[in-house]
């Protein structure tokens, strides 16, 4: 008996609910002239009125009535009607939301009740917001809007560029581009928007590798309170309030999706034409890991930050289908990418036979790389204990001949070596193996 009586209150409050809601689409959205709301009135449906209060509902709106069956709720702005599609809209005030609702005082003739007069005149509003889940309509209401600034941190994108700058990017029209937006309140924290913490400790790894936040086409690094990058955003910062509502943070950025290595990665790290790496931590390549192939070109880039790459093999067969074939062995190939601060120790390169069938085709043995696009370039490249194992073949392939002067890189317009290096900031040896014949 008891489920059966809250059944029928349930259902007497949803068609409540829905006759409210009936009424206020037919005023607001579908009006059918004052004759139909005398009608209402008369019928002891009651008014209530939404004050955008300095904002505006749209058409310099800035006040909306509704007509509601007494004791019902009444709809909140924004709230559509899913038969009609009816809506009272949310106002807008050019940086504020609406934080809630205040029902105003009304004097014995329904109007609302203000205090001070001319620039100071306001109406006089109850303690408690509206609540438009809970509160039901027993009289004539006017609700007037509460605004609140609206507090954000934005972060902009200083992105590097192709000459190796950083540098604020900026839209079409030359504004600075946003990158991301954070809404707050006053005293919220922004670091762990920022950086990812430790789910079992709660700290925070302030580095590269753990920055959370996703820019296309863009690799944030770290972040900054100006578009220099000098000086380092505090692990403390907090909004301020009113006082800054909106906090500008600066994104240091590498240009493209860039993958942060860390040590972890050693043991799966292995090196494409397109890579992307920008090293925080230096990383060694275990024995138990796959050989690494010999590229025949690079168009990524690398950014050692002088960290070390250790224990890197590569392989590089001689297969050549003609007789006149020639062919080049390098760890990059053809350079068109960069390479900055970075060491290299503990490389071995090793070049081995394959199949061919003789001639006089040369095989061009280089370390590094071996011809350069106009865009390739190692800068301060070091070399630590690196080998590069050329294994010979025997007579029945004469056609194999290995110019051991340019076991750097091939030289290109007959430029001699140490010029090459100089140009290229590369420092450093390579150890020349040439194990038996086979």
């Amino acid at each position: 008996m008891k489920k059966f009586f809250k059944k029928i209150l349930m259902l007497a409050s949803l068609a409540c609910m829905a006759l409210c809601l009936g009424v206020f689409a037919a005023c607001s959205e579908e009006p059918t002239g004052a004759s139909r709301e005398e009608g209402l009135l008369k019928d002891g449906y009651l008014r209530v009125s939404y004050n955008a209060n300095g904002g505006d509902f749209g058409n310099d709106q800035d006040l909306i009535d509704s007509l509601v069956a007494p004791g019902s709720l009444t709809p909140y702005p924004g709230y559509v009607d899913p038969k009609t599609q009816s809506k009272i809209p949310v106002p807008t005030m050019d940086g504020y939301s609406v934080s809630a609702w205040y029902p105003a005082e009304l004097d014995k003739d329904g109007n609302v009740v203000y205090e001070g007069e001319g620039e100071n005149k306001k109406p006089v509003l109850k303690d408690t917001a509206w609540n438009f889940t809970k509160d039901k309509v027993t009289e004539d209401v006017v609700l007037f809007a509460q605004w609140i600034k609206n507090l954000k941190f934005r972060v902009y994108i200083v992105a590097l560029g192709d000459d190796g700058t950083y540098s604020l990017v900026k839209e079409s029209d030359g504004t600075p581009k946003v990158g991301k937006t954070y809404n707050a309140d006053e005293g919220d924290p922004v670091l762990n928007r920022l950086y990812n913490q430790d789910e079992s400790t709660g700290e925070t790894l302030i580095r590269a590798d753990n920055v959370a936040i996703r820019i296309t086409g863009y690799t944030p690094i770290g972040f900054y309170m100006d578009e220099t990058l000098k000086t380092k955003m505090p692990e403390d910062l907090t909004h301020p309030g009113d006082a800054q509502p909106e906090v500008a943070i600066y994104a240091k950025c590498l240009t493209g999706d860039f993958d942060i290595i860390t040590a972890a990665d050693g043991a799966t790290l292995k090196l494409n034409q397109a890579s992307k790496w920008y090293l925080v931590e230096n990383v060694t390549i275990p024995e138990s890991a796959e050989a690494w192939n010999a590229l025949t070109r690079f168009n990524g880039a690398i950014y050692g930050n002088e960290f070390t790459i250790s224990g890197i093999r590569v392989n590089s067969v001689v297969n050549a289908i003609k007789a006149t074939e020639s062919k080049s062995h390098s760890l990059f190939g053809q350079m068109n990418g960069q390479v900055q601060d970075l060491t290299f120790k503990d490389v071995v390169f090793k070049v081995g036979a394959g199949q061919s069938f003789g001639g006089n085709g040369k095989q061009y043995i280089s370390f590094l790389a071996s011809t350069f696009g106009k865009d390739g370039l190692f800068k301060n490249v070091k070399l630590e204990n690196c080998s590069l194992e050329i294994i010979k073949l025997d007579s029945e392939y004469p056609w194999f001949v290995y110019e051991e002067q340019a076991h750097y890189w091939q030289t290109p317009q007959d430029q001699e070596q140490t010029a090459i290096i100089q140009k290229q900031t590369v420092t450093g040896s390579v150890n020349m193996i040439y194990p038996e014949s086979v």
